[in-house]
């Protein structure tokens, strides 16, 4: 994946070597509600790892109950 961001006319420096970290923040109600619904634990800490092919099981099971 390559993202750029554009840091011109900011007080921003970059110099070859660094990154950047991004700390989404979510509406709570919403993940509340998608957590009830698959039925998931919200202090479960998850991974996601890009992967290609299929897609895993779960995700399947997940797409048969939403009707699609």
């Amino acid at each position: 994946m390559h993202i750029e961001f554009d840091i011109s006319g900011s007080k921003i420096r970059y110099e070859a070597g660094d990154h950047v970290a991004i700390f989404p923040k979510n509406d709570t109600a919403l993940v509340e509600k998608i957590g009830k619904r698959l039925g998931m634990d919200l202090d479960t800490v998850i991974t996601l790892t890009h992967v290609d092919g299929e897609l895993p099981s779960i995700l399947l099971e997940f797409k048969k109950k939403r009707g699609q």
